[in-house]
């Protein structure tokens, strides 16, 4: 295991903080909210997240207030269960998932001057394989892509990266079952996993 003390050196560095919304359903059918971002992200489908203002006090209101101010999810819809090991992403930052419950009740109010488009999916998607591909980056590791074509919205969306990995533990700890296709990470103890890539990946970033 990582020294908490380092993880948390590496924390007050600064970057972003991403929530992981799971929506209602059973334990069995648990469903992920996802969104497209017009602007940050250049398009790319992300969790709704950003930098910490000052007035934050802690990671996980940051992670509601972006969650507020980018898609209207109110905080009383949501019960946070965690954070998980800080990331350093391919541009470099930080970032902290939060995962929390998501009331099934939540209809998104999407903020028109970042978010394009808000989708929910099963988590169990990113266990299976029909619609998984990957490829490997510069430093050997493995970059996931999920293909989603969401029937309401009569549009295909492609989840990659940093956002797909995550999808990905989150599914196999909350649902209990391994990924249907090849992880570079090990998948029994993912987070251990996290912590060594953080801490590999801070040696060398410029953080």
């Amino acid at each position: 295991m990582v020294d908490q003390t380092s993880c948390d050196e590496v924390a007050q560095l600064g970057g972003q903080v991403a929530l992981l919304g799971e929506v209602g359903g059973t334990a069995s059918r648990r469903q992920v909210a996802l969104h497209r971002e017009l602007l940050s992200s250049r398009g790319e489908v992300c969790f709704p997240g950003g930098k910490q203002d000052l007035k934050d006090k802690s990671d996980i209101e940051t992670a509601l207030r972006e969650a507020q101010e980018e898609i209207g999810l109110p905080s009383d819809q949501v019960e946070v269960i965690c954070k998980l090991v800080p990331i350093i992403n391919k541009d470099g930052i930080l970032v902290t998932p939060v995962v929390a419950f998501i009331g099934d009740t939540f209809q998104p109010q999407p903020n028109a001057d970042e978010v394009s488009d808000v989708f929910v999916l099963p988590l169990d998607y990113f266990l299976k394989s029909e619609e998984h591909s990957s490829t490997p980056y510069e430093t050997g590791m493995l970059v996931h892509f999920f293909t989603f074509k969401d029937r309401h919205l009569h549009k295909t969306f492609t989840i990659w990266g940093l956002t797909a990995q995550l999808c990905i533990i989150v599914a196999y700890v909350a649902l209990g079952q391994k990924p249907l296709f090849k992880v570079d990470f090990d998948i029994d103890d993912p987070f251990t996993s996290m912590e060594k890539c953080l801490m590999a990946k801070y040696a060398t970033s410029k953080l």
